[in-house]
């Protein structure tokens, strides 16, 4: 009867609790709803007309660099190809280069590479003067992406690359140089391929444009890559091309607004809004817009490396109380003060439900635990173990590193359950795991296998320092026996497997197998001496 009036009591505050919470939100409705209406559509435009106009200022004509791209290809294929690197014949090349790099001021630099990726030309801008790299600074980029990417094109076509930081011998360079790299293949007389001609264009210059128009914005102005990169983040710039740093691969837009980047990404929409912000996009394909009145290059002659970007603003509501928070933040401050009581009633539950979930929660851990636990020793079972030694594979495979399975087997515990009983079989069995802890580090993998077996998986750990493990197993089975604290001698058998993680294919049941006729070789060996029962 008391329960029943306490579940009724409930039930009536959370309605009155709903039904003010109604009232109140239909009346702030109707008194705000014009000016706020209103005001979101002068944001939505104005928002969607910046869009659009960085979208235009970053979409700018390629036509300066493809037709610099071209002349320096026709010098090189003309001038030094196809006589067969005339005298002077690169200072011409080097010379066109310099006055392009000087005049221009829009290139880091401009290089001709061979067919192996070798630099055969290297001229870098160095404040507002092209200077011609010696011999003994020139690299070889065989194994960069642009290299590759663009002596995968066609003759006549164009690559350009995604947006990145230029790097030197491996490294970022410092300060960073945002850079896009557009490249046309070279040809012999014979038609031969014999490299590239790339030139790093500033993409600084893209990057200034975008901040130019980004300050007009009510909200914050991201210009982001195809896989959700920062290229340009006002928010916070230490974000900036994370993608080119190790430690800072998880810092992109997926990971930080991933409901924005499922709507704005994958199902490619301009617009995303939730509970607490919103999101206006446009897709930029830098340089696809080349035809004019004057010049024409058809777009299907560029090849993009990944080159497409988004334009992001992203407002927070947060920061536009008047227009995005300010009615429910007002029905909500009311409904508090004048129904504390249904607020405690609230809260009370929240609590309730908070306690049901952590035993929820916690039953859920127990199951989990006790499903990859082996009842009578408490270590991992072989289904667990099995998937153990599987994830230890992959992370090996990723640091290659070596494994090393040990099987184990159990000298004499049928001897010991029929003379001694099952009592002392199951008292030899958890001396073993105990000893075989006691050595094992905290992240090896030791399970039950079955019966008698179990098994060890050692990571970074060759065959010798597999056997010095096992001794001291062996060792502290030992000090058991000379202590003559049990009425049996505790005897253990084992064999090696060394697993090579650069295998093609890794099969775990093979080494395992291996293992296990190594330990039976040992088994018979020691069966010939051992004593069991004392």
């Amino acid at each position: 009867m008391v329960n029943k009036k306490i579940f009724l009591n409930i039930a009536v505050m959370l309605g009155i609790f709903v039904a003010l919470s109604a009232v109140f939100t239909f009346y702030k409705y109707t008194s705000l709803n014009t000016e706020r209406e209103a005001s979101l559509e002068i944001i939505d435009k104005s928002e969607l007309s910046l869009v659009s106009l960085e979208q235009k200022l970053l979409t700018k004509e390629l036509k300066r660099v493809i037709s610099d791209i071209f002349l320096i290809k026709t010098v090189i294929e003309n001038d030094v190809l196809d006589f067969d690197y005339p005298e002077g014949g690169f200072q011409k090349v080097e010379k066109s280069i310099l006055n392009m790099l000087d005049n221009r001021l829009i290139y880091d630099q401009i290089r001709y590479l061979d067919e192996n990726g070798q630099e055969v030309i290297r001229v870098d801008l160095n404040g507002n003067r092209g200077f011609v790299c010696s011999s003994d600074k020139l690299q070889n980029k065989a194994d960069r992406y642009y290299f590759k990417d663009a002596m995968a094109i066609e003759n006549g076509e164009v690559y350009v690359s995604k947006l990145d930081l230029n790097m030197e011998n491996g490294v970022v360079e410092e300060p960073r140089k945002p850079m896009i790299r557009i490249a046309t293949k070279i040809y012999d007389n014979r038609g031969k391929e014999r490299g590239i001609i790339i030139s790093n264009y500033y993409a600084d210059i893209l990057i200034e444009d975008f901040l130019d128009v980004a300050n007009e914005k009510h909200g914050s102005a991201y210009l982001v890559n195809a896989d959700s990169y920062w290229i340009s983040n006002i928010d916070d710039p230490e974000t900036e091309f994370a993608f080119m740093f190790d430690d800072k691969k998880e810092v992109n837009f997926k990971n930080t607004y991933p409901n924005a980047f499922d709507i704005l990404f994958n199902e490619d929409e301009e617009f995303y809004e939730s509970d607490t912000d919103i999101f206006y996009s446009k897709k930029i394909i830098p340089f696809v817009d080349l035809t004019s009145d004057r010049f024409n290059f058809p777009s299907n002659k560029i090849v993009l490396g990944d080159g497409n970007l988004k334009v992001i603003s992203h407002i927070k509501k947060s920061e536009y109380p008047d227009i995005y928070d300010d009615t429910y933040k007002t029905m909500i401050l009311k409904v508090v003060n004048n129904n504390k009581f249904n607020f405690v009633v609230l809260f009370i539950l929240s609590i309730l439900f908070t306690l049901l979930f952590n035993l929820y929660q916690k039953n859920r851990r127990n199951l989990k635990f006790f499903s990859e636990r082996d009842v009578s020793t408490g270590i991992l079972n072989r289904h667990a173990g099995m998937k153990k030694i599987e994830a230890l594979l992959n992370k090996s495979n990723n640091l290659d590193s070596t494994l090393c399975i040990i099987f184990i087997d159990v000298n004499g515990l049928k001897l010991v359950n029929d003379q001694l009983g099952h009592k002392y079989g199951d008292e030899l069995i958890n001396t073993v795991v105990m000893i075989t802890k006691d050595v094992l580090r905290e992240n090896d993998v030791f399970f039950r296998y079955g019966g008698d077996e179990f098994i060890i998986c050692l990571e970074k750990v060759d065959e010798a320092l597999a056997e010095k493990i096992w001794y001291r197993i062996v060792q502290k089975a030992e000090e058991i026996n000379s202590s003559n604290a049990l009425k049996y001698n505790v005897s253990i058998s084992h064999g090696i497997s060394v697993i090579d993680v650069n295998e093609d294919v890794v099969d775990i049941k093979k080494h395992i197998n291996w293992a296990d006729e190594k330990m039976y070789e040992e088994k018979l060996e020691i069966k010939k001496t051992a004593v069991i029962i004392k």
